[in-house]
Formats: structure tokens, sequence, C-alpha cells
């Protein structure tokens, strides 16, 4: 009985430590002492720790450092006791302004001493808080915004921009076709293959960039002369190599911009105000994506006024978008989150004596607005290269210069100026937020082009664009666009196409000088389900007649059934050869999900489109798409369309089918196409490859604006969680071909993937990779064994709560001087210590681990137990 009795006080203990070290109420208190119960001889470290929920002992740790959620450094910080015991962490008030605290904002710390820290300082900020968790070494700090420094998750994340490690990759994309087509006597085969190479080449912050495409084509035929009563033989083939764009371009982080040297494209900062154009040579360029997120696009400067500290809380169409704490008197807001084009914002302030009071400010914005104090620009130099041509032989220098500015009271000013030998032009405009009449922008760009007889032509361009919002009853209304031009103005574009002057098609596309231009777009939705739209554009031209499209649609959604009715017109008046086209069309998608929740069909859609002109012509698609496999890996497609003509009676019949399957390394494709008479097999893959100091990696995936190579070492198999189905390989590396650039990425490792022995650090980091950067993400591992380890000190068990170091890994001792271990070598030292102790020192050996027959071996275990003498 005695025994028995104690093996369940045994068995009690643990489980009363293990509650105490997971939870624990207030004011509730635990007598060490009854672990002991039944065990007279067992020794115990001082347990006060366990009593307390979330106790920590106070010392240096090294923690990782969070501010309102982002994650700033790993640094090593002193935590001390207060007077109510509670564990706090010591910053001094440089500290506090290293991490973005705003320290003019702060009362009473003009005379305090900035270098020296204490337990005190954080409480010298309102609303502020920490909270420490010592099981992941992590230091949330939360500061009311109001307290926090301008643009400061900004400036802190520019701490962690990484431009990388040296790499070369290359995107490729092969596509292929072979094709028969019978006809009475008659038979030919055609083939074709085109392979896109997209290639690149890191250094530090500069990136080289090229693409090419190699083309080639074949043809074969078999005619029947009846003349000769035999059969003509025709063959073919041509292949080709074209060198497209190459640049080199690096960022210029203190003036928020990129350095492009190279054959490149002005950006959109031109192209608010002038048609864009390719050309060679360098360029100099605000870059958007190195501003805050929260900071992109247009957004009102807010001002109010509060009679206590309150709380203020900033929403646009039901959704709280802002929020942050004021103090008593006028305050501003300037850091809204834009880019959204629609919805009023509400602002509500609620006092601190509970009475709340709020106002609303109209919202609308265009893509050239922006905040006050925003400056973007964009200088260009070197040499136009015409569309459609690669060489740039004869084609004039250019210099041209850009910019967009916010102005107080929602203006936004704009202007351009663009020299070259034979052309000059000048823009200016202005874009307005007019409040509840919506955002309104207007330019005028002025343009001499010298011609070939040395005559001057001088023009003028207005453009005009207006956008609206109605957020109580759904409707977006955008005139997208009004220009109006003089006979005499030429774009640069225009300008300069003139030199090439030669076939009909481009004397054609250069007697298209556009008068003014109409555009409209008007969305209005009926109910939740229900929309309804219309857009329109119309090109009126001084020497060639107008054009004019149309289009009205009507759009729902059924439950996960969605449909739309489409009307389009397209005229080109007064040209007989090119008749009025006009189409109606109803198009009907369906989810198998809606009446499966399971099964290999779940994943499939159903889709069906019918259109009919006013040619008589009526045409009908069905098609069947879906995915199967592990992780949707096969992808694939079944379509029919049909036609026919109620004029020639005409049937005509079309059948395609195609499968993809995503390995580790490719994406191949392979389709079948038939009609009644012809047959077309086509082929493809895509993927990337990527050389970096530790070796080659393959992708099925082609690379984006920045890349994360991930390494494992020696690992296989680990699956990295930011994308569908990527594996480490052999080595331990992975791709995430995909990362946001100038933002935080959490890199992910599924730790349930790791295989037995093997354990890392952490499984997740953080990386901040630049425009075009190939980051590592590297992980720490700890690959070894796991052990139950009996540790004993002159012939007793070493007192619960002892620490055990191995390595680099700190365990925990527990009952009876149990310690349980895992990832550490088959061999080696550990160092015990408890109490004022020195610590003890003594070898260790664990077997030689045993394999795993299979996953349903009941006998193995994955751990050893083990004694260990000090």
């Amino acid at each position: 009985m005695k025994i028995k009795s104690t093996f369940k006080l045994h068995n009690l203990s643990v489980a009363i430590i293990a509650c105490l070290s997971s939870a624990a109420y207030a004011e509730d208190y635990f007598d060490p002492d009854l672990l002991s119960l039944g065990n007279r001889d067992m020794s115990l470290t001082d347990l006060s720790a366990f009593s307390e929920q979330g106790y920590s002992a106070p010392g240096v740790y090294i923690v990782d450092i969070y501010v309102n959620g982002n994650y700033l450094k790993t640094d090593s910080i002193r935590f001390e006791h207060d007077k109510t015991n509670t564990l706090k962490p010591l910053f001094s008030l440089n500290d506090l302004n290293e991490i973005g605290v705003n320290l003019h904002s702060l009362k009473g710390t003009e005379h305090l001493p900035h270098d020296r820290a204490s337990i005190d300082n954080l409480s010298l900020i309102p609303f502020s808080s920490f909270v420490f968790d010592n099981s992941k070494q992590r230091l949330n700090i939360n500061v009311a915004q109001v307290h926090m420094q301008k643009e400061t998750d900004n400036r802190l994340a520019r701490k962690f921009w990484d431009q990388g490690i040296p790499a070369l990759f290359v995107n490729y994309s092969y596509s292929g076709s072979q094709g028969q087509t019978r006809g009475n006597k008659n038979k030919s085969s055609t083939t074709s293959d085109f392979l896109s190479l997209n290639a690149g080449a890191n250094l530090g912050a500069w990136r080289l960039r090229s693409n090419m495409n190699w083309t080639q084509s074949g043809f074969e035929s078999e005619q029947y002369d009846t003349f000769e009563d035999a059969y003509r033989k025709q063959k073919s083939s041509q292949s080709k190599w074209d060198t497209g764009d190459t640049y080199l371009q690096r960022d210029v982080q203190f003036l928020n911009s990129e350095l492009t040297i190279g054959d490149y494209r002005t950006t959109s900062i031109t192209e608010q105000l002038i048609d864009g154009f390719q050309f060679r040579g360098v360029s100099l360029s605000s870059s958007e994506y190195m501003i805050p997120a929260a900071l992109r696009g247009f957004a009102p400067v807010i001002t109010g006024y509060a009679r206590t500290n309150a709380e203020v809380i900033v929403t646009q169409n039901g959704y709280s978008i802002y929020q942050t704490h004021v103090a008593p008197g006028p305050f501003r807001i300037d850091d809204l989150p834009g880019g959204s084009s629609a919805g009023d914002i509400y602002v509500s302030v609620k006092e601190s004596d509970g009475t709340v009071h709020g106002f609303r400010q109209a919202y609308s914005t265009l893509p050239e607005m922006q905040r006050q104090g925003d400056f973007k620009f964009e200088y260009s130099v070197g040499r136009y290269k015409q569309s459609g041509y690669s060489t740039y032989e004869n084609t004039p220098l250019f210099s041209n210069t850009s910019f967009l500015y916010g102005l107080p009271h929602n203006v936004t000013a704009m202007g351009n100026l663009l020299y070259s030998g034979d052309y000059q032009s000048v823009s200016l405009g202005a874009a307005f937020s007019l409040g509840m009449l919506g955002t309104l922008s207007t330019s005028v760009t002025s343009s001499v082009t010298e011609g070939r007889d040395n005559d001057k032509l001088r023009g003028y361009s207005v453009n005009a664009r207006y956008s609206k919002s109605l957020t109580e009853t759904g409707t977006l209304f955008q005139l997208a666009s009004y220009r109006y031009s003089t006979p005499d103005f030429r774009t640069f574009s225009e300008a300069n196409v003139e030199e090439y002057r030669g076939s009909s098609y481009i004397n054609y596309m250069l007697s298209g000088r556009r008068k003014d231009t109409w555009s409209l777009i008007l969305n209005q939705s009926i109910t939740s389900g229900l929309s309804v739209g219309v857009s329109g554009r119309r090109d009126n031209y001084w020497d060639r007649h107008s054009t004019t499209s149309l289009s009205a649609g009507l759009n729902g959604t059924f439950r996960q059934t969605s449909w739309s009715l489409n009307y389009n017109i397209d005229r080109v008046r007064g040209n007989g050869s090119w008749p009025e086209n006009r189409e109606l069309s109803l198009s009907v998608s369906v989810p198998f999900s809606a009446f499966m929740s399971s099964g290999s069909m779940s994943s499939a859609n159903f889709n069906y489109r019918t259109a009919h002109n006013n040619q008589g012509r009526t045409t009908n698609m069905v098609s069947l798409n879906g995915s199967a496999l592990e992780e949707n890996r096969l992808s694939w497609n079944i379509s029919e369309n049909w036609s026919n003509s109620s004029r020639n009676y005409q049937r005509d019949e079309n059948f395609s089918a195609g499968v993809s399957y995503d390995s580790q390394y490719a994406r191949l494709y392979g389709g079948y196409g038939r009609t009644s008479q012809s047959n077309t097999y086509n082929y493809g893959a895509s993927g990337s490859l990527l050389a970096h100091p530790g070796g080659v990696i393959v992708s099925r995936q082609n690379i984006g604006n920045a890349a994360a190579l991930v390494h494992v070492p020696d690992v296989p198999g680990a699956r990295v969680m930011n994308g569908r189905d990527i594996h480490t390989d052999n080595k331990g590396f992975a791709l995430v071909p995909y990362v946001a650039i100038y933002e935080k990425n959490n890199i992910t490792i599924d730790p349930v993937s790791l295989s037995d022995g093997i354990e890392l650090s952490e499984t997740s980091k953080a990386t901040y990779p630049t425009k075009g950067a190939i980051v590592s993400v590297e992980y720490k591992v700890h690959s070894g064994q796991q052990a139950l380890i009996n540790l004993t000190h002159d012939g007793k068990p070493v007192p619960l709560g002892a620490f055990v170091t191995i390595g680099d890994q700190v365990f925990i001792v527990g009952h009876s001087g149990q310690v349980y271990v895992s990832g550490v070598p088959e061999s080696g030292r550990l160092k015990v210590k408890w109490g004022d102790k020195e610590s003890y020192v003594a070898n260790y050996k664990l077997n030689a681990k045993s394999p795993r027959h299979s996953e349903s071996d009941e006998k193995w275990r994955p751990l050893q137990e083990i004694n260990v003498v000090l």
C-alpha cells in the first residue's frame, strides 16, 4: 500500500507542478513541500517562481523586441522586479527613442538623464504596456500612436532592409505545338516553339536584368495538282533569337527612389501627364514601395478638437481603418492609410468622460493625388525607342522631368518638361479633392514639333478626369478622361514615328491624330449580390473616322453561383469596311463545392457562355476545370465550343483538353485540340533556376520582384508554409519565389514536417527584402536525439527546477531529477546548476538511434532513458 500511495503522490506532484507552470490564479498559493510528501529525501531548489503565473527570474535575457506588433530587433535586455514583484524591462530614454517613441510628447522627460536605464521609464508613456513571454523569449511593447515618431514603422523597417546575397537566376517559359490539317486531298502540318528567358544577376544593391526570346516555326504541306495528277510538297522552317530589354538597377534609399541604367520605360509619374514611351538611358524615379504600405496613396488630413485625453477612431465603409489617442486640444491626423477610391470617412472622438462626438469627411481620390508634403519625381535622359523596333539608330536624344507634389487643402500639383532636338513639351496640372463633390484632375500640355521642312507645329492638349463615389447608394461614377487636342499637337511618340513612315499600316496609324476623347465608367450596387455597370469611350480624330465603344453589364451571385449579362457595341463611324459590332452575352460559373464539401470533384468548376451578335452568329462554350492530388498539384480543363450563323447555316465546333502538373522542379503542361479539319497537340514547361553561394536550386515557379532562399541545413523535406508545396531539397534549401518588397515577411517552417530528432531554435523568421533581392533565411538546426536523463548528485536526485545546459540549449529538471532533452548529440557534456551552488559538469552518452521500420511500428520509441551522475 505504501508503495502504491507513493507512486500516486509522485504522479500528483508532477500534475501539480505542470499546472503551476502553465496557469495560476491570483491569491492562490502552493506549498512546495507538498512535492516531497512520500519522499523525504527529495531535494528542491527555489520553486517560488512556479507559484506565480508567468513568473520569470530577474536577470539579462536575449529577447525579440516587438513594437506595436512589428519586429524591431533581437537584443539583451535586463529585467528587474518592481515593488509589486512584477518583472519589468530596464530602458533608458535613449532606448525608447531608438524603438520609435516620440520623447517630445512625454511630459517630465526634459530634465531626466537620457542614458540611465530604469524600470520606470516605460511608465512615462501614457497608454503604454508590455508583455514578456519568457517561453518565446519575446518582449511585446505597445505604445499609443500619438506617442510614436512619424513614419516610425518605416524607419524601424529600414534598419532591416536586406539587399540579399549574390545570385544568378533565370526564369524560363517554353511552349510548343504540332498541328495537322486535312481537307479534300490536301493536308498540311505545322510546328512551333517559343522559349522566353528572363535572366538576372544580383551583387550587393545592384540588379542586372535581361530578357530574350527564341522562336521556331515549321510548315509542311502536300497539295494535290489536278493537272499533273500528283502531289506537290512544300516545306519551310525558320528560327531566331530576339534580345529584349537589358538594364542595371539599384535603389537609392535616402531619396526613396530607383536608379536605372539601360533599356526602360517611363513610370506612372510621367504617365499621369503625358503618354509614356520606351528609351535607352538613365532614369531616377521615386519608388512607392519604400513608403510604408499604410501611407501609400492619397488620404486627407483630418483635424479636430478633443476636450480631454480622448480616443479617435476613423471608420470607412463600416470598418475601422485608424485608431489613436490624443491629448486635450486640437489634433491633426496626417497618416491615414490610403489607396481606397470610394467611401466617406467618419471620425469619432471618445472623450475620457464617456461622451462621444464626431464628424463626417467626404473622401474620393484619383491615382495622381498625393498626401500633403509628399513629393514624387522622375528624371530620365537617353535615346528614344520606337515601339515595334529593336534598334535605336537615328532616334533622338531627350531629357524628361516629371513631378507630383501634395499641397495643403487636398490639392496636388504636377508638371512635366520634355526636351528633345526637334520636340519640346511642357505640362502643368493639378488635382483637387472637392469634398462632397468628388475629385477632379486637370492638366494642359503644350508641344512644339519641328517638321522635315523646318516648319514648327505648335499645339496643346487639355486633359480632365473626375471621380465620385456615393457610399449611401453604392454608386461609383468616374469620368475617367476627357481630352481635347488641337490639330498641330503631337505626343513625343507621334512626333518621332514620322521618321518610320514606309508602310500603309504605319501611315494609317500616323493619320490617327486624336482630337478628343470621352471615357465614362459608372458602377451601381443594387443589392449585396447584384450590381450593374456601364462604361463607354469615344475617340474623335482630326483625319480619321471616330470610334465608339459601349459596354453595359449586370452581374450577380446566388449562393456560390456567379453570372453576368453583358451587351457590347464597337462602332467606327463612316467606315463601311469596318462594320458595327454588337454582341449580347450571358456567362454562368458554378463551383462544385456548392453541392459537395469533399471528394475529388469538390474543387471543380462548371462554366457556360453564350453570345449572339448582329451578324447572326451564335457562339456557345462549355468548360469544366478542376484540380487533384495533394496540394492540388494536378490541374485539368475540358472545353467544347460550337457556333453557327443564321446567314450561311455553317456550324463550327472546337474541342480542347489540357492538364498541367506542378512538380517541385517544373510546371509541365500538355493539351489537345480538335476541329472538324485539324488536330493540334500542345505542350510546355516553366520554372526557374537559381545559382547561389550554397549551390543551385530549381523551382517550378518564376522568381518575382524578390525571393527568399530558405536554408534548413541538411534537413530535406521540411515544408515552407509561404506557398503551395514548397519543401527543402537534399541540402536543406527551398525557394520562396514571391515575397513583399520593403516590408516584413514571416518565413515559417512547419515543425510537423521535420524528421524525428530535428528541432529548430525558431520556426519563423522575419525578412525585409529590397526590390529584386534574393534574401537568405537561415535556420539553426538542433539535430540529434531525444532522451530522458536521470541526474543524481551525492546519491540523490538533482533538485526540481535545476537548469541543464547542453550546447546552446537549456532544459529544466523535473520530478526525481529527470530532465527531457531533444535535438542533442549522441554524446557530449552537460552542465547542471541550481540555487547558488556552482555548476556541475558531466559527460553523457546515448545509444545509437534505433531505426523506425514503419509508421505503424508500435515498439519503436523516439527517445531513450539514461542515468548521469554528477
